[in-house]
């Protein structure tokens, strides 16, 4: 849907003024007419518009309106302002800076020879300059400024520091193949940067002097990610300015890379193999975009295997294997990288408390509103702690595990 569109007028003659929807690119344009008025036709149903006029050593304050405004609007026009200043590294100039104030197109500027620049036409308020020097500088982020109306800064000075640079080459521990498309972090202090491998596993990082953390990330979305970042491998270097340091390699296990498996053995309380039972493993919740729940049931061997499809490698994960009526049953944390030897006895159920209200077994009375009912052979209790990690197992007794509940 459409509205008819919005006119107004310019106090000054011969400006130009710019309007545009929240939607970035449905902007419009328009200059005023001889007596300084304006209109706007067919303009885009949106939830706010923002308008922003300029002339020649004039410029307007930013002002949001309605998506249906009362007309004439006016404009307010007031002295532009001006930042002046220079580009430099040790006190040389540097050329070819883009410098461009935030949400402001039409007013960047590229730095000379001299390594001098100019913004004009700057409107009073709060203004951020995004800072993108050539290589081999590294991106000095925002300068931030606030200028009132007219006001001239004169004598602003940039100073920019040669980037070091950190490569590697991210490999399975199994194969050695190369990862591609993982994604490799680095920091120094409030500074960093991030780089996705290419297919031959090689990433390069352009990061500030200093002492730097070097981390793999894993994959992102939709592939594989890591909640735990403790769990991810990491290299801690120092770094001088303009520093080229090569061969930060990471091997990384294939559970990293989403290659998740559980397998192992299920025994009755006697120790002899478990058949038919079924093992499930369930995933503290996450994102509805993903399974949480998988399941399996033993062979005559009481062995098991479980190869989840999961996206994201939650911090906490049960493993439970029951009988067909429940007579028997057991549960255990899952170890986070997996395992193919994990050993589930089965036992009557006890009392253990389950951490983020997960249920598993018979549910314990009001009274034990928090515990869950498992077994072990002396059963285990799997206790939330605030402490890092956030996880800890207490092989217990089952009066213990009652008295705990309570």
């Amino acid at each position: 849907p459409r509205f008819p569109g919005a006119g107004g007028s310019l106090s000054d003659r011969a400006g130009v003024l710019f309007m545009r929807s929240d939607h970035p690119v449905t902007a419009l344009r328009t200059v005023t007419g001889p007596d300084g008025r304006f209109q706007f036709q067919g303009l885009p149903a949106c939830e706010k518009l923002i308008y922003v006029a300029r002339k020649l050593r004039m410029a307007s304050v930013r002002e949001e309106l309605p998506a249906v405004p009362d007309v004439p609007i006016e404009v307010p026009i007031v002295p532009e302002g001006t930042i002046r200043g220079s580009v430099v590294h040790y006190g040389l100039p540097v050329e070819g800076v883009r410098i461009r104030p935030y949400a402001m197109p039409g007013l960047e500027c590229v730095t000379g020879r001299d390594g001098s620049f100019t913004i004009r036409r700057l409107p009073p308020g709060r203004t951020s300059l995004l800072i993108t020097p050539p290589k081999p500088f590294l991106n000095v982020g925002k300068r931030r400024v606030r200028l009132s109306a007219g006001e001239a800064i004169a004598d602003m000075t940039i100073e920019l520091v040669r980037a070091a640079v950190v490569m590697g080459t991210v490999t399975r521990t199994d194969t050695g193949e190369a990862v591609a498309d993982a994604r490799v972090w680095g920091r120094v202090g409030d500074l960093g940067d991030s780089a996705r491998t290419t297919q031959s596993g090689q990433y390069r990082l352009e990061l500030p002097a200093g002492d730097a953390t070097v981390m793999y990330t894993g994959r992102s979305w939709p592939d594989f990610y890591v909640t735990d970042q403790d769990l991810l491998p990491r290299v801690e270097v120092s770094l001088g300015e303009g520093q080229v340091l090569a061969e930060v390699d990471f091997a990384v296990d294939p559970w990293l890379l989403g290659e998740l498996v559980f397998a192992g053995t299920v025994l009755m309380p006697d120790g002899s193999p478990a058949e038919g039972v079924s093992v499930e493993l369930k995933l503290h919740h996450i994102s509805s975009r993903q399974h949480n729940e998988f399941s399996t049931r033993t062979g005559p061997d009481g062995r098991f295997e479980l190869r989840p499809e999961i996206r994201y490698l939650p911090k906490a994960m049960l493993l439970t294997a029951r009988t067909e009526g429940g007579e028997l049953l057991t549960t255990v944390v899952a170890p986070t990288q997996g395992g193919t030897d994990i050993e589930l006895r089965l036992a009557p159920p006890g009392f253990v408390r389950i951490p983020f209200g997960w249920a598993d077994g018979r549910r314990c009375g009001p009274a034990r509103s928090g515990c869950r009912c498992t077994s072990a052979p002396q059963a285990t209790a799997t206790c939330c702690s605030t402490a890092k990690p956030a996880w800890k197992v207490i092989p217990s007794s089952s009066a213990h595990c009652r008295q705990a509940c309570r």
